[in-house]
Parts: structure tokens; C-alpha cells; sequence
């Protein structure tokens, strides 16, 4: 049996940017919502929007918390980008108040941080 490689912060990070990357693919105030706008599982086959920390979770396999996210690398990028970003500001307060954009650009820092660490 062929081992899996395990994918890096960095890929992850890229991937759950690239999911929102389209404003039509990016919600607020809930991890995931299907097309209607209706809250659903972020792995559920209905999902068609997420806010950051759902396609975060999409990306680790794991149900939509924050306590699944916790303690990942990961996250601490994103938490930090989002402290630049905003002093006092986290994750989920970047994506459901400052905007798509804040939250791509949040995204971008922290992927910087993971290549700046992983050097």
C-alpha cells in the first residue's frame, strides 16, 4: 500500500485561499452554506460556500469548529495574518466584517508566513 504524502501549511493554506477565491464560493457568520444559502456540513456535497475557516476545515478533513482548527499550524498563520491585518482581529472576524478582500489578503500573509517558517 502506497504511503500518502502529507500535504505542507503552505498547501493547505493555498488550497482553502483558492476555494473563496470567487466571491460566489465565500460566505459570512457560517462555516458553510449551500446555493440557496442555507447553513450545511463543510463536507456535505451541497456546500458551494464556505468563510475561511470552512474551507479550512474542508482542507484538514475535519467538521466545521474552530476546536478541530486549534493547534494546527495552519490556523496560527492565519490567526497571526489577521492580527497584522487588524490588530485584535482573528480569523473569523476578518472574513465575516472586513470583506472578501481583507479575508483573500489575510489568506496571502499567512501563506507568506508558512514559506517564511518552513525556509
Amino acid at each position: 500500500m502506497a504511503e500518502v504524502a502529507e500535504r505542507s501549511t503552505v498547501d493547505i493554506l493555498r488550497a482553502a485561499r483558492e476555494r473563496i477565491s470567487d466571491p460566489e464560493r465565500w460566505t459570512t457568520k457560517e462555516f458553510a452554506r449551500d446555493a440557496k444559502g442555507y447553513i450545511c456540513p463543510v463536507r456535505h456535497a451541497d456546500a458551494a460556500c464556505w468563510c475561511i475557516e470552512g474551507s479550512l476545515c474542508v482542507e484538514h478533513d475535519v467538521e466545521g469548529n474552530e476546536i478541530e482548527l486549534e493547534g494546527r499550524d495552519t490556523y496560527r498563520h492565519l490567526s497571526e495574518a489577521a492580527e497584522l491585518l487588524d490588530r485584535g482581529a482573528n480569523p473569523a472576524s476578518v472574513n465575516d466584517s472586513l470583506g472578501h478582500e481583507a479575508t483573500l489578503e489575510m489568506c496571502d500573509r499567512a501563506i507568506q508566513l508558512a514559506e517564511q517558517e518552513a525556509k
